[in-house]
């Protein structure tokens, strides 16, 4: 559903462009369209080859294998064939367990999320712990919604892999408190980090984010009892006197 125009400029004397020429009615029609910068093309194109399923799968399979070292092209190849069926998972899968590739195992992730969502929590147990600091976020991310009995866990090996200054992970891991904020403040983070005096950047940080009555509480005695330089004051000021709750 996407439309406009797209402008072709070059120079009076130059050699007149050639337009691309785009086959939807083929399968090697469509993976070539997978190269085009057009977002409407290649889209439909993806659309179309996820339509033909297992029939397409050695064709977007051969793609990937020539575009190997293009990360942008192997994204698409991964998000196709994530769709073409149970041999398709299975190569995406193999990108997901890489660690050498941290950009494509994102993708991957992505990809059998939203082809296999059910599966999405199985896998999250599975790489919670991984080295890439990327993918956790991804799996911090997805977890948005889930009820917190059923990935208290993973959350806890995410939150033990946050080092206390990275914004980014931190604001991933706000997507996976969302809702359940109070139960994941009093049962994990206020029992790794039980005496506010002695709180680190990581533990500040982590109750600034969950900003329940209990968490707010907690900032309070730990600005009381180390007495922080104004910088770090103000942040934490801010949370405190920003707070309300529904009865105020």
């Amino acid at each position: 559903q996407v439309s406009g125009s797209i402008y072709r400029i070059t120079r009076k004397d130059g050699k007149p462009l050639v337009l691309p020429q785009v086959n939807f009615s083929t399968t090697s029609g469509l993976v070539e369209a997978l190269k085009n910068p057009a977002v409407n093309v290649r889209s439909h194109a993806a659309y179309l080859l996820s339509k033909k399923g297992k029939d397409a799968f050695e064709h977007v399979q051969d793609f990937l294998e020539e575009v190997t070292g293009e990360p942008v092209l192997e994204a698409r190849a991964l998000w196709v064939l994530a769709q073409i069926g149970e041999r398709g998972e299975q190569v995406v899968e193999k990108f997901l367990e890489n660690e050498k590739n941290e950009k494509l195992q994102v993708v991957a992730y992505r990809a059998l999320r939203h082809i296999d969502p059910i599966g999405t929590l199985a896998r999250a147990k599975k790489y919670a712990d991984s080295e890439n600091l990327s993918l956790r976020r991804e799996i911090a991310v997805s977890l948005r919604g889930l009820a917190f009995k059923d990935y208290r866990s993973i959350l806890e090996d995410l939150i033990d892999g946050y080092d206390g200054k990275n914004r980014y992970y931190l604001e991933a891991l706000g997507v996976a408190f969302h809702g359940n904020e109070e139960q994941i403040y009093n049962q994990i983070v206020s029992k790794r980090f039980p005496e506010p005096s002695m709180w680190n950047w990581k533990a500040k940080n982590l109750a600034w984010r969950l900003f329940t009555p209990d968490a707010i509480r907690d900032i309070d005695l730990c600005i009381r009892s180390q007495q922080p330089p104004v910088d770090e004051f103000r942040l934490l000021a801010m949370a405190f006197a920003s707070f309300r709750t529904d009865e105020e």
